[in-house]
């Protein structure tokens, strides 16, 4: 879906893989990056920032919110 640029239809399948799995750092770092690509920059800095809650030590997701703070 993604590379499709489907993105729409891309969130709604990560939303659902966050809700059975609300533990997964992993979960919400993909669902962080589904929605910046979509242009939803503060659901993807709230996301981001809770995949960050669950793993602090993930560069990807360091660098994923800086950029996204940063509005690029």
């Amino acid at each position: 879906m993604i590379e499709k640029n489907n993105l729409d239809p891309a969130v709604f399948v990560f939303e659902k893989n966050v809700e059975p799995y609300p533990g997964s750092w992993n979960a919400w770092d993909s669902l962080g990056e589904v929605l910046a690509k979509a242009g939803r920059k503060e659901r993807a800095i709230e996301t981001t920032r809770k995949s960050l809650e669950l793993n602090p030590t993930s560069k990807n997701g360091r660098a994923m919110l800086e950029r996204l703070e940063m509005g690029q």
